[in-house]
């Protein structure tokens, strides 16, 4: 794998995890009214948590997916048109 692409992935990966932090902090702030709503505090928490864990556990594989469209003309020279390189260049 190209070292372009794995510090691409490696930083989106990064901001993944910092944006689930934001996010379980946000959960965890919220007012707990009744009982219902503790209940579904506690459970969006716990779902956060856990995606949070296997984020960390698990490093990016390494792969780039992108999305072309048919109408290259409504692309072509914008910051849509991505550049490639040919894979023998690794």
């Amino acid at each position: 794998m190209r070292r372009e692409v794995r510090e691409l992935e490696m930083k989106s990966h990064m901001e993944l995890v910092q944006r689930v932090k934001i996010e379980e902090a946000n959960l965890k702030a919220l007012p707990a009214g009744d009982a219902n709503q503790q209940t579904q505090k506690s459970t969006a928490i716990a779902q956060t948590e856990t995606a949070l864990t296997q984020l960390e556990a698990t490093a990016p594989i390494g792969r780039v997916v992108i999305h072309i469209r048919p109408e290259v003309k409504a692309w072509r020279n914008t910051s849509a048109d991505v550049p490639v390189r040919d894979a023998t260049c690794w």
